[in-house]
């Protein structure tokens, strides 16, 4: 028998979670440890920290099994999962498949059979930033911290959108995990490639047209980046632009991965037929969603 869960990092939410494992022990689950040997040799090593539980010292729990446990179908069935305390704005995911969770979410279920709006939907208007801004307004805030209890999502003020719309909500939640989806995989992908082939980056000079190009800075600050043309990358940053011509769409392709996912301003020549998307690309299309959200979620709410 395999008595583990899956349960998401906090931070990895946004329309989409990543994924490590727990052990779900429960009296059902693990009614006695001498069935598991190697769960009970993992957790002797904890034991005198959770022999001192209350509810262990009590006898009301083995010591071996969590404190606190929930009803198994919370987790099985879909959900939304919202972060309790994320940092500078609110972080839910929609969750088709069973994934067992900690204190740091709250999970939104379905309360009975009959449901005006789906978890889809629900996901979108809570990811707005409509919604953002009645969070910010009515949540606490530790620093840079959102901190969204129980009984502020249960304040939140729904509006049912149509069928129709919902089915718009829905396919723009879809494009957007997908977005996300294809993000992560060029990111590992880049990861994988340059820690196999052992690539180093160069400087960005020896990859430019230097009679097309304006460094202004090489600083890995940015507030936006976009792809002007095939070859030619622009970065804002406040009161300058870096324009950046490359020799290359191979080249142009190197110093995005460089630049967005290690902070470097400097080029990887990568091998021919890399297989790699273009990051600056992917991210427009993802800001575009989250755009459609936007106005749809003012649509819904009549917020010009």
């Amino acid at each position: 028998q395999v008595v583990d869960r899956k349960i998401p990092g906090r931070e990895g939410l946004l329309y989409g979670i990543v994924q490590i494992t727990i052990i779900y022990s429960t009296p059902e689950t693990i009614p006695s440890i001498e069935d598991f040997p190697n769960i009970k040799k993992h957790l002797e090593k904890f034991r005198p920290i959770l022999e001192k539980r209350r509810e262990v010292e009590n006898g009301k729990r083995k010591w071996w099994h969590l404190h606190w446990y929930r009803s198994e179908e919370i987790f099985e069935g879909e959900k939304v999962v919202s972060v309790r305390q994320a940092r500078f704005r609110q972080r839910m995911a929609y969750v088709p498949f069973p994934a067992y969770f900690d204190l740091s979410v709250n999970l939104i279920t379905y309360k009975g059979e009959n449901n005006p709006v789906s978890l889809k939907t629900l996901t979108c208007i809570l990811n707005s930033d409509i919604a953002f801004e009645w969070f910010k307004f009515n949540c606490t805030w530790r620093g840079d911290t959102l901190q969204i209890d129980r009984n502020v999502l249960a304040r939140f003020p729904i509006r049912i959108p149509s069928k129709e719309m919902q089915e718009r909500f829905e396919a723009l939640h879809d494009e957007v995990v997908d977005l996300k989806r294809k993000l992560n995989e060029n990111t590992r992908k880049f990861k994988n490639m340059v820690h196999n082939l052992k690539l180093k980056p160069e400087p960005v000079n020896k990859a430019i047209v230097l009679s097309e190009s304006y460094i202004a800075s090489e600083t890995s600050e940015f507030d936006s980046i976009e792809v002007e043309q095939p070859l030619t990358i622009k970065i804002y940053r406040s009161g300058e632009i870096t324009t950046l011509k490359f020799r290359n769409m191979r080249d142009r392709i190197g110093f995005e991965y460089a630049f967005l996912v290690e902070g470097i301003f400097g080029v990887y020549h990568l091998p021919r037929d890399n297989g790699l998307e273009s990051l600056v690309k992917l991210q427009e299309k993802l800001q575009s969603r989250f755009q459609d959200v936007d106005r749809l979620v003012r649509e819904l709410y009549s917020i010009t």
